[in-house]
């Protein structure tokens, strides 16, 4: 009998997806709020392992329903979060405390994933335009009420740059993503973004990016209706 403590943990979720086997995944977030905190946190449960994590606040009372803090978190999210991650899930995130700014430069190194949960869309431009033409993966997720809204681009591929960059002057680009924000909404948006990087594991696995592999350009969905995909 394999003794418990000396057990892989993920053995019940490796025919769907195995860490071991994707521990070149490297992950960034930006935003560690109502879907940051909640991104960091599956992506941590599903067993990735190389995540870094910037935000500059710190948790208030006010994000204690929606976002993945409890009522004893006081400090900066991003440690707060680094505390929250490795105690629930033995994984230790790269906690980074700061503003992303014009002087910001990120890793572009081949096939790392971008995380964009800002609560603002100045700081998406910011880190897009930093990205765009190099071979990363983009993954930005908005929300406003009971709606949420998921875009991907592979930014060296410049029809889909083209495509994201018309959408920070789109439908979702005047609102606050912390302003009206619900836990469910925040967690499905998170759940789905998680589940992107684990379909982008599949076409970076063999150091190949596969179209056809990849997640819909564009998700729009509704907490309390339907989901609408959008290619």
């Amino acid at each position: 009998m394999v003794d418990e403590a000396e057990q892989d943990i993920y053995f019940k979720q490796a025919k769907l997806f195995n860490p071991h086997q994707n521990e070149h995944m490297k992950v960034f977030v930006y935003g560690a709020g109502s879907i940051g905190s909640h991104v960091v946190m599956g992506l941590a449960k599903i067993g990735i392992s190389n995540i870094t994590v910037y935000d500059f606040d710190s948790v208030e009372a006010a994000n204690i329903p929606a976002q993945f803090y409890g009522p004893d978190a006081s400090g900066l999210k991003v440690y707060e979060l680094a505390k929250l991650t490795k105690q629930l899930t033995g994984v230790d995130i790269t906690p980074m405390n700061g503003k992303i700014d014009e002087g910001f430069q990120p890793d572009i190194t081949y096939n790392t994933i971008h995380i964009l949960a800002f609560d603002n869309i100045e700081a998406r431009r910011i880190v897009f335009e930093k990205l765009k033409d190099y071979p990363v993966h983009l993954l930005d997720g908005r929300i406003g009420g009971f709606n949420w809204e998921k875009h991907y681009c592979r930014c060296d591929n410049q029809h889909d740059w083209k495509q994201y960059s018309k959408s920070l002057d789109g439908t979702f680009a005047e609102l606050e993503c912390g302003e009206k924000c619900l836990w469910p909404v925040n967690s499905m948006i998170a759940s789905k973004i998680v589940a992107d990087v684990v379909k982008l594991s599949k076409a970076t696995a063999t150091n190949v990016l596969l179209y056809e592999e990849e997640p819909a350009r564009l998700s729009i969905g509704h907490m309390l209706g339907d989901t609408i995909i959008g290619k």
